[in-house]
């Protein structure tokens, strides 16, 4: 199940926070979270860094650095075991390179990891 994440979901303004002072990576700053029975497990964002998942899923040499979806789905498998994420949901938000929301839909690298760990919900910025 996909959606977008409107700003009256919960989780829009802890992930605006987040994204208000992420890393710019390419025009934009992204920040993502992993939610299981309404509690954030785990907060990623996207940053100039690589790592073997990414590298495994991506083929574009630019873009293999971490995506937040995949820095949030890390961060929650390697504190709480991957068997949490098959329950839990996905929030995904964007700000542009100027401050406004932006369409955050997760890029089909991303969908392969989110799918690999079997993430039912998924929620993005429009």
């Amino acid at each position: 199940m996909s959606s977008f994440l409107g700003s009256m979901s919960e989780y829009f303004d802890l992930l605006k926070d987040v994204a208000d002072t992420a890393t710019l990576v390419r025009h934009s700053r992204h920040a993502a979270c992993i939610v299981h029975k309404d509690r954030v497990l785990s907060v990623g964002t996207a940053k100039y860094k690589s790592h073997p998942i990414m590298q495994r899923y991506q083929s574009v040499p630019e873009q293999i650095y971490l995506h937040a979806e995949v820095d949030a789905i890390l961060r929650a498998a390697n504190r709480f075991g991957t068997e949490i994420l098959k329950n839990s949901s996905l929030h995904v938000l964007r700000l542009t390179k100027g401050g406004a929301v932006s369409l955050s839909k997760p890029c089909v690298v991303c969908e392969r990891v989110i799918n690999a760990f079997e993430i039912p919900h998924i929620h993005w910025s429009e």
